[in-house]
């Protein structure tokens, strides 16, 4: 059947020119029908217009802002100039501060939009409305959880495996909230002197694309992570005490010495790669322990052992 487009419609979209690159509060018009629109946006040349010249013959106004979570990640806020409705886009979003990425902004906006399109259980849900400030800027019911007590559970979790002789397996996913998992261990073993005791690995196919990526992109991150470099006290995504695997074989080498490991892997769901053939190998041994940091990607228990019943590792 017709799918309503052709290869060349996919090559225009994603070639030259289909992006626009916003940064955070920049604020991009999308023309109304029949509209150029290309000088009345902020970026398009570089120029200041005022007002009135930036919103003539336009739609809508697109701006992003940080959403946490992940480096990069927004949510946005659509507004229709024509009457001033605001709809807010959040899919994801994080209100805790945290070691790479500094709190939502989400409640500045969410909470006075006309509509709000967010997750279940979002900050319209009963549990989210404790986090709103309060009017007269009073401060919230309850403040944001506190990202300390979710590392120190964190870290006593693996801690207690690998004291016992057991191994840690963390499915992760490829470059998102892994950044946060390792600058937490990572500090661990360098305040600690673990690395003679433990191994602590990162394998999946672009971990080390990813982290050369993130180490040149600060800019997106928590202020602190910046100050540190700008300080030139080191580059705060060293992580010196980290073993990076581009796949499974290099991984068991780097954990091959007989020492307890902790292993980062890709593969959230555990149903592919890197995490899904470490659980295969170390999923019988009760001293061991997998340890989910995203229940977004739990699988569901069959799923994965149906699987090893097989003997399948794909």
């Amino acid at each position: 059947c017709d799918p309503g487009y052709t290869l060349e419609d996919v090559d225009a979209c994603f070639g030259p020119g289909g992006f626009e690159t916003l940064k955070y509060s920049q604020t991009f018009y999308l023309p109304a029908d029949g509209d150029e629109g290309g000088d009345g946006n902020q970026s398009s040349k570089g120029k200041k217009l005022g007002a009135s010249s930036r919103t003539s013959g336009k739609l809508l106004a697109v701006t992003p802002h940080r959403s946490g979570r992940v480096s990069g990640g927004c949510y946005w806020v659509l507004r229709r100039l024509v009457d001033d409705t605001e709809i807010v886009l959040a899919p994801t979003y994080g209100v805790g501060r945290e070691r790479h990425l500094a709190g939502s902004t989400l409640h500045r906006f969410g909470t006075s939009a006309d509509a709000l399109v967010t997750c279940p259980g979002g900050p319209r849900g009963a549990l989210g409305g404790l986090y709103r400030p309060g009017d007269g800027g009073r401060p919230a019911r309850l403040p944001p959880p506190s990202s300390s007590r979710s590392e120190a559970e964190l870290v006593e979790s693996v801690m207690t495996t690998l004291r016992r002789d057991g191994n840690v397996l963390l499915p992760v996913d490829a470059s998102g909230r892994v950044l946060e998992l390792l600058l937490i261990l990572d500090r661990h073993w360098e305040r600690n002197r673990l690395g003679g005791a433990y191994n602590l690995v990162w394998v999946g196919p672009m971990a080390h694309n990813t982290v050369e990526f993130a180490r040149s992109q600060l800019e997106w991150m928590a202020a602190p992570l910046g100050a540190q470099f700008d300080g030139q006290r080191g580059h705060p995504l060293a992580l010196r005490n980290v073993t990076i695997c581009s796949c499974s074989s290099e991984a068991e080498r780097a954990v091959g010495d007989g020492n307890p490991s902790c292993v980062l892997a890709s593969g959230t769901a555990l149903d592919h790669g890197p995490a899904r053939d470490l659980l295969l190998r170390w999923g019988s041994n009760p001293d061991n322990l997998v340890l989910l940091t995203d229940s977004t990607g739990c699988p569901p228990r069959g799923d994965v052992w149906s699987g090893r019943a097989r003997g399948g590792t794909g």
